[in-house]
């Protein structure tokens, strides 16, 4: 009798009473070799799976059955659909970021150009600009209690208003004095605008997509802010039509916040501490954020100087900082998706030695060429611009959800006192060495950086990864 199991024929009758199928009607038995491992089976025994064959094989093969092909892991698929989705969550504030982007990086020069058409000393200019970190930093220092109170998207709204009011009243008001306290105000929002915009992306972000969210996050900041200066350009600095702009591009950075689907990050009973707390978290990130806002501010504020100093022109300086703010931007992505897969620290001391040897470079070889300077500009921009993202990525994962936004103000905190300490340092550098030492200024903070991140690999291994529930952080 003939009967079918699973579709394949099945002998049974006296001679074949146990079921098992014979030589002939065997599929491919009779033509193995002799020494193969399937000819020591059982006439219609099961065949197993072999040993060593990969998971993507098998993926394939069921896609095929089902009329596709897949080259892809189900892993890889699924991390490649949780990072769409976390984009899409974060898509409002991604939005908000280009308007508030154009808004501070045509600010910020356009202070300093209508000070300077009215004749300011040069020093009330220092001073009025130093009133605006020191805004930065108590909006470091009290954005965590307004988000605490009014959450995440209000939060914005707030710090936006205040934003808003701030350069509608600097365009009703010439006086200095009335700017000295008007850019006090601007500073805080500002500070109070990242701390809730970088806790939205740090809550949204998972650890293995940290990296590149980050990296995203930093690419359209700083694309935008390459762009925003060309605006003086096309509207007269001496007039206050573009003080009215730069207010209106704040209030557009509300409106995607503020009509999202998204809600706000649940944070808890959000944890409150100090620096020194911080540090205790992952010191790592607190000291690279501290050298990574010296490096940024001294070379941003200094390389004016350097360019004056050995002869180029003010054409030079704009081919050279939009060449430094265009590696920052490439190296961004490549850095965090790097981060996400190798891990954060070893991709910190990285780009810490990439960045001291562009610095390096610079001192031997930057007053030489133009494009030797560029170069060597390039390297450092590209290696030493993504490191607040990768601070920021490697406290996230090291923190509980109620710590996260007590963390992201220390860090932007630590950079903001870098940043007042880098111009002024690098200025007595360079009165002090010359010309050359603004890269020596950069190449001596990013080698101690390197130096301490070496002796935290020693003292703690990396963080693993967390669940949300863990009461205790871990991290170095």
């Amino acid at each position: 009798m003939v009967g079918r199991r699973r579709g394949r024929p099945l002998c049974r009758g006296r001679d074949h009473g146990s079921g098992r199928r014979p030589r002939h009607l065997h599929p491919y038995r009779h033509d193995l070799r002799r020494d193969h491992p399937l000819r020591a089976l059982p006439l219609g025994a099961p065949r197993r799976a072999q040993p060593g064959r990969s998971r993507t094989i098998a993926v394939r093969r069921r896609a095929g059955r089902e009329g596709a092909v897949s080259t892809t892991t189900p892993h890889a698929s699924g991390q490649d659909d949780k990072l769409a989705r976390q984009l899409r969550s974060i898509a409002p504030a991604l939005i908000s970021v280009v308007f508030l982007e154009f808004a501070i990086s045509s600010f910020i020069p356009l202070v300093g150009v209508q000070l300077t058409l009215r004749d300011v000393p040069t020093t009330m200019i220092g001073v009025i600009g130093s009133a605006y970190f020191i805004g930065f930093i108590l909006g470091g220092m009290f954005a965590a209690r307004v988000l605490d109170r009014v959450g995440h998207i209000r939060a914005l709204s707030v710090f936006a208003i205040i934003a808003i009011d701030s350069a509608l009243l600097m365009a009703l008001f010439s006086d200095p004095w009335i700017w000295l306290f008007l850019r006090m105000p601007s500073g805080f929002s500002m500070a109070g605008i990242w701390v809730t915009i970088e806790t939205w992306l740090n809550h949204k972000a998972t650890r293995p997509t940290r990296g590149r969210l980050f990296a995203i996050y930093m690419v359209v900041a700083g694309a935008c802010s390459s762009c925003a200066p060309l605006l003086l350009r096309v509207v007269d600095p001496a007039e206050i039509t573009l003080f009215l702009i730069i207010a209106l591009f704040y209030a557009a950075a509300i409106v995607p916040m503020a009509i999202t689907r998204e809600s706000n990050p649940e944070i808890g009973d959000r944890a409150r501490f100090g620096l020194i707390t911080l540090y205790g978290i992952s010191p790592l990130s607190v000291v690279a954020c501290f050298g990574n806002g010296m490096c940024v501010t001294g070379f941003s504020s200094l390389m004016p100087v350097y360019v004056q100093k050995i002869g180029l022109t003010p054409a030079d300086l704009a081919v050279l900082l939009f060449s430094a703010r265009a590696g920052g931007m490439v190296g961004q992505y490549p850095i965090g998706l790097i981060s996400d897969h190798v891990g954060r620290r070893p991709v910190i001391l990285a780009v810490l030695l990439l960045g001291l040897a562009g610095a390096l470079f610079g001192v031997f070889f930057g007053a030489q060429s133009f494009w030797l300077l560029v170069a060597a500009s390039m390297i450092y921009a590209t290696a030493t611009w993504p490191l607040y993202a990768l601070c920021i990525s490697y406290t996230g994962d090291n923190c509980r959800p109620q710590d996260l936004v007590a963390a992201n103000g220390g860090l932007l905190l630590t950079w903001a006192i870098g940043g007042i300490i880098g111009p002024t340092a690098a200025g007595w550098t360079v009165e002090l060495l010359g010309h050359d030492g603004l890269f020596i200024f950069l190449a001596a903070v990013l080698g101690v950086l390197v130096l301490f991140t070496l002796f935290r690999m020693t003292q703690r291994t990396a963080a693993a990864p967390r669940p949300k529930t863990t009461d205790e952080p871990a991290g170095g």
